[in-house]
């Protein structure tokens, strides 16, 4: 289609589907990791916010192909957002509680005495 042709995405071929099975962030995941082999998740997602940004600045905003770049794009930072609450509570949160917080624990008493 030529909407789809005139922009600089890097997979117009997928973009160029009839939009209604361009399908969820695995099947993106799935055609990516296919197209460019040893990449990871977090690579695929990159890719694929570019592309968003691409159609969703350049598609008009009546259109099937820019409601489903949206709803991608959506589906994309709430996947996003999980990821980073997960690194926070599996990661960072054991670090944390690992530290030893006995000068913290003594300002703190001193702070409400």
């Amino acid at each position: 289609m030529s909407e789809i042709e005139n922009l600089k995405l890097q997979h117009p071929t997928y973009w160029s589907r009839n939009p209604n099975i361009w399908g969820s962030l695995s099947d993106w995941d799935i055609y990516f990791i296919d197209k460019v082999p040893g990449c990871n998740k977090r690579e695929a997602h990159r890719s694929l916010s570019v592309e968003l940004d691409i159609l969703l600045d350049n598609l008009p905003r009546k259109n099937r192909r820019f409601s489903k770049a949206n709803a991608l794009k959506k589906a994309l930072e709430v996947s996003l957002y999980y990821a980073l609450v997960a690194h926070l509570l599996f990661v960072i949160l054991p670090i944390l509680c690992s530290r030893d917080l006995s000068d913290f624990s003594h300002k703190a008493t001193r702070v409400l005495a």
